[in-house]
């Protein structure tokens, strides 16, 4: 239930416009009076406020699993790439927001991300290793000059 409701929060118009509100973000953080502004106020300014959302979604997914209540491997099997790629982009952000608020801000999401790192270092496959792939063949593969994907046509029998 948590990782549905998860998803459905992820796939909310809210946390795609603070997905795409985050490079925006960082650009102007990138400009020294911007980062001034950051770091002379206690509340984040508007133009940060943008991105928040979701990185307190994420940073919710990653109490419930630091605290036990989504297992681990679930979550990085589902949500690994996501989670990953999120905290790479918003690192800097998270940054420059632990120079006010100390290391512990987002540390649920940043061991996730972590987590997620290592699992996907470690090519953890989900997959049952007792069944058999189903043929999965492109039949485009070849009009469109597309390499052949390993697996895509494996079946074991």
């Amino acid at each position: 239930m948590v990782l549905n409701d998860f998803r459905e929060a992820f796939e909310r118009p809210e946390m795609a416009a603070a997905r795409d509100a985050l490079p925006r973000v960082l650009e102007r953080l990138g400009e020294a009076e911007a980062r001034r502004e950051f770091g002379a106020s206690e509340a984040n300014p508007e133009w940060v406020r943008e991105a928040l959302p979701l990185m307190r979604l994420l940073e919710t997914l990653g109490t419930y699993v630091v605290q036990g209540m989504v297992s681990r491997e679930l979550v990085c099997d589902t949500w690994g790439p996501v989670v990953l790629s999120c905290w790479n982009e918003s690192a800097p952000l998270i940054a420059v927001m632990r120079r006010r608020s100390g290391p512990a801000l987002f540390e649920n999401w940043e061991a996730i991300a972590y987590l997620s790192k290592r699992w996907l270092a470690e090519n953890r496959v989900s997959y049952p290793k007792n069944l058999s792939h189903m043929k999965v063949v492109d039949p485009w593969a070849e009009v469109d000059g597309a390499a052949a994907v390993a697996g895509a046509t494996r079946e074991q029998e």
